[in-house]
């Protein structure tokens, strides 16, 4: 399997004792501090009446682990929608309602939802993007609130309210020239866009969209998955969820559960 989903079995990715990832623990069999057990008949407990110890519902001190134990994120080349995931499928001998998991989801910084420039003037050019005697097309904001970066490359631009409807449309930014010759850095980008026609329009909105890792949970007992949990974590808030749940209602015998990271769009 090519990277980033895999690189070294039991190292990095799979079911490892985690480096970087320090355990804060997890409930085990839901009693408080009283000493009253609540059982596995209730969707939730107060927060706060757990005693803890070590990873996982029952004190495992390993996890399954998509992506990279690491305390410095790595960067790869990812298209939208995009997702690794783990299943496995096993018995339930005793009809159960919850089948308990935690889940610890650490979140580099993505980039966010930006507009550069709501119903102002926008010039779409197929030649001369950068001055002229040029032949790159693209676009030039001509009012705007905000400018693009050099981080904006392969992200994905919205447009809207362009006279011609085939300079409307979301688009890859391919680059944000350093130098953009006789106009104002950051002004201009290079979209991939081969039906662009030359004009300017009036009522434009540009959109520099954003990106999340999308954490999910499903479960399938024979008429295929079902999502049963989702979380988007935001970055620079690490917290080890260690009291969660998958709703089975009473369910005994074979299922599969399949966890799942996917990066989707924010628009």
């Amino acid at each position: 399997m090519a990277a980033p989903v895999w690189k070294w079995p039991e190292t990095f990715n799979g079911r490892l004792e985690p480096g970087s990832s320090t355990p804060q623990g997890s409930p085990i069999l839901g009693i408080d501090e009283s000493g009253y057990d609540y059982g596995s008949k209730y969707y939730y407990l107060p927060y706060g009446y757990y005693y803890y110890s070590g990873y996982g519902i029952n004190g495992a001190e390993h996890v399954f682990c998509l992506g990279s134990d690491s305390v410095a994120f790595e960067k790869h080349r990812l298209n939208i929608n995009d997702a690794i995931s783990v299943e496995q499928t096993f018995s339930v001998p005793v009809a159960s309602q919850l089948l308990r998991f935690a889940w610890h989801m650490r979140t580099p910084s993505m980039p966010e939802r930006r507009v550069l420039i709501s119903n102002g003037r926008v010039e779409f050019k197929t030649a001369g993007l950068l001055g002229a005697g040029t032949g790159t097309a693209g676009i030039l904001l001509i009012d705007h609130t905000d400018l693009f970066t050099a981080d904006d490359t392969e992200l994905l631009v919205r447009i809207t309210g362009a006279p011609t409807p085939a300079n409307n449309g979301i688009y890859r930014v391919s680059a944000i020239p350093a130098r953009a010759g006789y106009v104002t850095f950051g002004t201009v980008a290079i979209i991939e866009n081969a039906s662009i026609v030359a004009e300017i329009g009036s009522n434009v909105t540009v959109e520099v969209l954003g990106l999340r890792w999308v954490g999910r949970a499903y479960t399938d007992i024979g008429g295929g998955m079902i999502e049963r949990f989702n979380l988007v974590e935001p970055y620079g808030h690490t917290w080890f969820r260690n009291a969660l749940a998958l709703n089975v209602s009473k369910y005994s015998g074979a299922i599969t559960v399949k966890f799942e990271m996917k990066l989707e769009l924010v628009s």
